[in-house]
C-alpha cells in the first residue's frame, strides 16, 4: 500500500501562490505596463486563465478554502461535489500534462532570475495544512490503478470536514496566515483596507495585477517610505522561518534601535507634548526589540513592527527637519 505523500511540487495552489508572489514583489519596482509584460505574469495568463485543467482545480481549492461555515448536515454532501466536479470536470491525463509544463517553466523563469523554486516553494502559506489535505485528497481520487493508504486519505477528508464546520482549532492552523496585504493595511492606519484584493476571484489573478499596481501606485507608494518598501519587498518573497529572513530582521531592528538611540535625547529636551507622546513611542519599540532579539523565529508581527518604526522615524523627522 502506496503512502499518501504531500508533494508541494505538484501542489497546484502552492504553484498558483509562488507566482503570485514573485509578481507582488516585482511590482514594487515596476508600473503595470511592465509588470503585464513580466514573465511570471505570462507564465499565469497561459495557464491559469480560461478553461484549462489547472484553472478547474484551482478553483475547486478555493471551494475549499473559502468555503467555512458549513454545517454538520451539508458539509459531507459539500466536499462529495467537489469531489464528483474534480473527477468529471477535469481530464486528469490533460492535468498533469499542464502540471509538467508549467513546472518546467517557472523552473526556467526562476533560474533566469536566479531564483530556485523549491527553495520558494518552502515559504509560509496560509492555511498549509488545509492546503496540503486537499492536495492529498485530489491526489487519491486522480489515481484510481494506485492503492493509497486509506487512513491517510481518511485524515486528509477529516481535517478538510473540520475546517469547513469551523472545528479546526488556532493550536492546528500556520501562525503565519498573515498575508503581505494584511501588513499593507496595518502599516499605516490611513490607509484603507485593499477590499477588492481580498474579494478577487483567485483564478482571474491577471485582476489581481490590475487592481493592485494602479492602487498601490496611485495610494501606497505615496504613504510607505523607502524603508518600508524594502522591508515589505523582501517580506512578500521570502522563506519567513529561514535563518537568511531571520537575520535580515534581526539587522533590521539592530539599525532601527541605533537609530532610537540617536533621536531619543532630541526628543527627550522638547517641552511639546505631541512630541513626549513620540518619546513614549519610541521607548515602547525600543523594549519591544530587546525583547524580538532573543527569539530564534521572527513573526510575521515582528515585521510589522519593523514597519511602525520606520513610519515613526518619518513623523519625527518632520517635526526635527533642519534640527
Amino acid at each position: 500500500m502506496k503512502s499518501l505523500k504531500h508533494k508541494k511540487i505538484k501542489n497546484t495552489w502552492l504553484l498558483f501562490d509562488v507566482l503570485t508572489r514573485q509578481i507582488v514583489s516585482e511590482s514594487f519596482d515596476i508600473d503595470a505596463e511592465q509588470l503585464v509584460k513580466n514573465e511570471n505574469f505570462k507564465i499565469i495568463d497561459k495557464y491559469f486563465i480560461n478553461k484549462t485543467n489547472l484553472n478547474k482545480e484551482l478553483s475547486l481549492y478555493k471551494m475549499i478554502i473559502e468555503g467555512k461555515g458549513c454545517t454538520e448536515n451539508n458539509v459531507n454532501d459539500y466536499i462529495e461535489t467537489i469531489i464528483k466536479n474534480y473527477t468529471t470536470k477535469i481530464n486528469i491525463s490533460e492535468l498533469q500534462s499542464e502540471k509538467y509544463n508549467l513546472v518546467g517553466d517557472i523552473r526556467r523563469t526562476f533560474e533566469n532570475q536566479n531564483k530556485n523554486l523549491d527553495f520558494a516553494l518552502q515559504s509560509n502559506v496560509k492555511n498549509y495544512k488545509l492546503v496540503a489535505s486537499i492536495y492529498n485528497i485530489f491526489e487519491y481520487i486522480s489515481n484510481d490503478d494506485v492503492m493509497y493508504n486509506i487512513e491517510q486519505y481518511m485524515d486528509a477528508k477529516n481535517y478538510i470536514y473540520e475546517y469547513l464546520t469551523n472545528k479546526v482549532t488556532k493550536k492546528y492552523m500556520n501562525e503565519s496566515d498573515l498575508n503581505v496585504m494584511d501588513i499593507i493595511n496595518n502599516a499605516d492606519d490611513e490607509i484603507d483596507n485593499f477590499d477588492t484584493y481580498k474579494s478577487l476571484d483567485n483564478s482571474s489573478k491577471l485582476l489581481l495585477y490590475k487592481v493592485l499596481t494602479e492602487k498601490f501606485n496611485n495610494k501606497y507608494k505615496e504613504k510607505l517610505n523607502k524603508n518600508q518598501k524594502r522591508i515589505l519587498k523582501k517580506y512578500v518573497y521570502s522563506v519567513y522561518d529561514s535563518e537568511e529572513f531571520n537575520q535580515f530582521i534581526i539587522n533590521e531592528f539592530q539599525t532601527v534601535t541605533k537609530i532610537i538611540n540617536d533621536i531619543l535625547p532630541a526628543v527627550h529636551e522638547s517641552t511639546v507634548d505631541s512630541n513626549k507622546i513620540i518619546e513614549i513611542k519610541l521607548n515602547e519599540i525600543k523594549n519591544q526589540i530587546s525583547s524580538i532579539l532573543n527569539k530564534k523565529l521572527i513573526k510575521e508581527k515582528y515585521v510589522l513592527a519593523l514597519l511602525k518604526a520606520y513610519k515613526l522615524f518619518d513623523d519625527v523627522r518632520t517635526t526635527y527637519k533642519g534640527k
